[in-house]
């Protein structure tokens, strides 16, 4: 039997009008010349102010996500050049081909909001089966989030005992990667690849905010009061932490609940990313953070280096402000992260910092997708 959960309603004035009047259009414009008509996939971005490929495996996990933001705001689909359905067709082509594992939980998501094929099928061509649990434990918290995210959008379409049953293991490892005492998750668990496990307790921000978003998903579909409390606590903890201008610091210490090093400071966080899962545990029944979401957007052009990250003319908003240092300096860095975790960046004196010109695809996509929910725009088969 399918659970149900009081909601606390709708999200009240929490992202700026002005904001969002602003960084909409530049998120279509921005989507708009990213896709690529020939691999029917969202894989260019800008890179130095200039239109270049992306690298990595973000032309997959950047195209599920444009399609994911752009389903959930509606009112843009008919403006963009993009079919829906053949870019789904090409991320599960992608998927099959490069088999990333980690990035599976976002296509189950997109095919589930944009109405795609079962489940069985998409498993069957993307050559990914979700039975093998060993797949998932090897995962970053991150990349966890995303596949129980993606499972109970699925579930929530089709209610049966496989869903369901996948949906539940999901949460439990995601749960045992809380840290309770810390209020914080942990980067990978306990059996994760041996690169994720050196660095376990040095969470990074899309490890708490995809988790958060996740929980509260969760509580939602399966009406789980566990998600619920987890959520709310991870949430609190990090907007404690959140910095003097609104800042969401890049990497915590999840053991001891502290910061591990603030930048970069990540434009997505402040304008998509924190709004949209914070947003979201509101939905699920979860505090307004309202406070947290406004001081979030004003850091766009009330930050460290006194810009505006928004840049009309350019029709984006650039990726981040950075430490302007060497590579190897950088190195250094996230090498004391590992060998001496009690090494905090308070005692870091004013750093040197740059803007990174920069925006990848989904920046723009999360960014539709925070709006949609904070406009209480019709959901469609989205949970928030």
């Amino acid at each position: 039997m399918r659970p149900q959960i009081e909601a606390s309603g709708e999200p009240n004035g929490a992202a700026s009008d002005a904001h969002r009047s602003a960084l909409v259009p530049l998120s279509i414009a921005g989507l708009a010349k990213t896709w690529n008509s020939e691999s029917r996939l969202y894989d260019r971005q800008l890179r130095k102010r200039k239109l270049d490929r992306t690298f990595g495996t973000e032309n997959l996990t950047g195209s599920c996500i444009c399609l994911i933001g752009v389903d959930r705001f509606q009112a843009v689909s008919q403006s963009l050049p993009a079919d829906p359905r053949q870019t789904l067709d090409s991320a599960i082509t992608l998927h099959r081909k490069r088999h990333y594992v980690g990035g599976f939980g976002l296509l189950v998501w997109a095919n589930a909001v944009t109405g795609g094929v079962e489940l069985a099928d998409l498993e069957r061509l993307a050559d990914n089966s979700l039975d093998n649990m060993r797949n998932v434990v090897g995962m970053t918290t991150m990349e966890t989030a995303w596949l129980l995210s993606g499972v109970l959008h699925e579930l929530n379409q089709n209610w049966a005992d496989r869903p369901e049953r996948l949906a539940r293991l999901v949460l439990r490892e995601l749960h045992e990667r809380f840290v309770p005492h810390a209020g914080m998750m942990m980067h990978a668990g306990a059996d994760g690849r041996i690169k994720d496990r050196a660095r376990r307790n040095i969470a990074n921000f899309a490890d708490q905010i995809y988790s958060l978003q996740a929980f509260a998903f969760a509580a939602i579909v399966l009406g789980s009061e566990a998600a619920l409390k987890t959520a709310i606590h991870l949430a609190e903890t990090i907007v404690a932490r959140q910095g003097p201008l609104g800042q969401w610091w890049w990497h915590y210490n999840a053991t001891r609940g502290t910061i591990a090093e603030r930048y970069p400071v990540f434009s997505v966080h402040q304008h998509a990313m924190a709004p949209m899962a914070l947003l979201t545990l509101q939905r699920a029944g979860g505090p307004n953070h309202r406070n947290a979401i406004s001081r979030s957007y004003s850091w766009l052009n009330n930050n460290e280096l006194g810009i505006d990250m928004v840049d009309p003319e350019a029709e984006t908003i650039w990726r981040d402000i950075e430490r302007d240092e060497s590579s190897a300096v950088s190195l250094l860095r996230k090498a004391q992260h590992l060998l001496s975790p009690k090494h905090l960046p308070e005692n870091d004196n004013s750093p040197s910092l740059k803007v990174n010109f920069e925006t990848r695809p989904y920046e723009w996509a999360w960014c539709l997708y925070a709006a949609a929910i904070a406009d209480s725009a019709n959901k469609g088969r989205h949970l928030a």
